[in-house]
């Protein structure tokens, strides 16, 4: 055996190749982001909100949702104006939205319901509530 291929065999170092160090350092990735998630999904959106009285679905009125829920424990309302363009010139459209929050107590999640003109658009999940 000559000197350069003993030299070969001593350097030959134990542990992982670099594609099992990519595979290592992705599982590594993974493993910190599924750590970060509770901090970065603060609000899981869905398509039902089960009350007391029934469930909210998506599509539902303003109505329905009181009549199901009850009142919420905080109500916002403001306006937003869309243009679009048509044949003949741009128009505008105005669109009322409601933001409403459900608070059922420290045993369950709250939940904020998004109304566009009376409609229930979104259901999203919050914190527990207090």
């Amino acid at each position: 055996m000559n000197v350069t291929a003993k030299r070969r065999e001593w350097d030959v170092r134990p542990g992982l190749s670099g594609r099992g160090m990519r595979a290592v350092a992705k599982l590594l990735v993974a493993a910190l982001v599924s750590l970060q998630m509770p901090g970065m999904a603060d609000a899981l959106q869905s398509g039902t909100m089960r009350c007391r009285s029934g469930i909210v679905s998506l599509d539902d009125t303003v109505p329905d949702v009181l009549r199901k829920c009850g009142s919420p424990v905080y109500q916002d309302r403001r306006e937003e104006t869309s243009s679009f363009v048509q044949r003949h010139g741009r128009s505008f459209e105005t669109v009322t939205v409601d933001t409403w929050i459900y608070n059922f107590g420290p045993q369950e999640f709250m939940y904020e319901v998004t109304f566009r003109n009376g409609r229930v658009t979104r259901i999203e999940s919050l914190d527990p509530g207090y």
